[in-house]
């Protein structure tokens, strides 16, 4: 740009930190307007410094944006080292509609409550609520090693697949024989079979009904 204006514009581009400024100025789209591009080839340098500064910003934001994103995924999914410090809790295993329920029922009687969900939007409600929150999946075993079911009074598996809930029930059992579980179940099948995995009381869709 020195080469091409600087025989036309003289005084506007006196030397190369001059145009190193002006190519600033113009590349992160500021465009003071006191240096003007006459000649064509400087024209089409100064269209494509801008286009260029604007996808280094918008590709440079959204990097920023999903690095902020991800830092805040894996500090709410950071599980603890050691397992909770509660005694006769309860464990909710999912904060939809019936957990919520069934959160602030326990949470009336005084009673503890710890809600499990990995959903980032659910858990983000419940810890609004006030109830403490594991983001976490509860059919992991680490998982269930953190939540002290040794110690804790129940737990409730409000899970949307029969398979997840039998296979967490026979878990949280292996941790206590006295700990109650209920679950939620879809299938009616899954209804006789539950009892086999550990649980107290199967729940089906008619029993939050009534």
């Amino acid at each position: 740009m020195y080469y091409i204006e600087g025989s036309v514009q003289p005084e506007q581009f006196p030397n190369i930190l001059a145009t190193f400024w002006w190519a600033i100025a113009t590349l992160t789209t500021v465009g003071y307007g006191d240096v003007v591009a006459h000649t064509p080839s400087s024209k089409i340098i100064v269209i494509i410094l801008i286009i260029t500064g604007i996808l280094a910003i918008a590709i440079g934001s959204q990097l920023i944006f999903d690095r902020i994103i991800k830092f805040q995924l894996n500090r709410t999914t950071l599980l603890p080292s050691n397992p909770l410090d509660y005694h006769d809790h309860v464990v909710i295993a999912g904060y939809g509609a019936k957990g919520r329920r069934i959160a602030e029922i326990f949470r009336d009687r005084f009673v503890q409550v710890i809600i499990v969900e990995k959903d980032i939007e659910r858990a983000k409600l419940a810890e609004y609520s006030g109830f403490e929150i594991l983001r976490a999946d509860i059919t992991k075993p680490g998982v269930l090693r953190i939540l002290s079911l040794d110690r804790a009074n129940a737990i409730c598996l409000l899970l949307t697949n029969d398979s997840a809930t039998i296979q967490t029930a026979i878990l949280a059992r292996s941790f206590s024989e006295d700990l109650r579980i209920y679950a939620e179940i879809s299938s009616l099948p899954t209804y006789d079979i539950i009892k086999f995995a550990g649980v107290d009381r199967p729940i089906s869709q008619v029993d939050f009904l009534a």
